[in-house]
């Protein structure tokens, strides 16, 4: 009986030590980054899975998320969806335990979207002053400025359809009709957008009630001015009465001298 228990005594070592030590671990650090300021980015939805299928986590990233993990190998990490106003990154895979140990980094560095603006005349030349917009499908604003001399630059817009306003333009310029634009992964260049002006129609006046529409081609006909008539004085009646008198004065002394002629003789 003495021997048998002594025969089991490696047996139940090994058993207790099996039961009592613990599984290793590993480390996975995701960090999230903007490239040109190195500050975290929240709002991306990541994926982190092993090659095996036994561990499997998705979230929405604030920045950085730390997991432990017991099984070494590979892990892959995907982003599903990007932050608004970011490029999406290519999915990555590191193996477990890494160079540096059971500590295992994923770093993202991702980009933005960027869109330009300007608004020129038909000789290239900014007009300055033009006010714009961006709204969404949707109708909420996103952006708005007024033209300088150079491009405006409006970075971090989400995916999606975008309609760029001119809500105001100085005097002599006509409005230009709504610009509709896209953003995608494509904007990781700037996307230039151009806006020229139509030309200002000459106005056709407006004719006056009653006056005959010019038929093109044909001068127009300049008004006659009406008959200026000047009132005279009428003085020939007047003139009749004096000579009727002067001759009846004669009269009246040539008969007197001829009575008196006669009275003498």
């Amino acid at each position: 009986m003495k021997k048998i228990a002594l025969l089991l005594i490696p047996f139940a070592v090994f058993f207790i030590g099996m039961h009592g030590a613990k599984a290793a671990e590993y480390t996975i650090i995701v960090r999230n980054e903007e490239y040109e300021t190195n500050e975290t980015v929240g709002g991306s939805v990541f994926k982190l899975e092993n090659e095996t299928g036994t561990f499997s986590q998705t979230w929405t990233s604030t920045g950085e998320k730390t997991f432990t993990v017991t099984e070494p190998g590979k892990y892959t990490l995907t982003e599903v969806k990007p932050a608004d106003g970011y490029i999406p990154v290519p999915s990555q895979t590191l193996e477990v335990p890494g160079d540096l140990g059971n500590t295992v980094y994923f770093l993202t560095a991702h980009d933005y979207t960027k869109s330009e603006f300007i608004i020129k005349d038909k000789n290239g030349v900014p007009i300055v002053g033009t006010e714009f917009a961006i709204y969404d499908s949707e109708g909420r604003e996103w952006a708005r400025w007024t033209q300088t001399t150079e491009k405006h630059t409006v970075v971090k817009l989400p995916y999606g359809e975008f309609t760029l306003k001119v809500l105001s333009i100085p005097e002599g310029y006509a409005y230009p009709p709504d610009t509709v634009f896209e953003i995608d992964e494509k904007c990781i260049d700037p996307k230039e957008i151009v806006v020229v002006p139509p030309e200002e129609p000459t106005p056709t006046p407006t004719p006056t009630p009653g006056e005959p529409t010019p038929t093109p081609g044909e001068p127009t006909p300049t008004p006659e001015e009406p008959e200026k008539i000047t009132d005279v004085p009428n003085t020939s009646s007047a003139q009749s009465m004096i000579l009727y008198g002067i001759g009846a004065v004669i009269t009246l002394c040539g008969a007197g001298m001829i009575y008196k002629h006669a009275k003498q003789n």
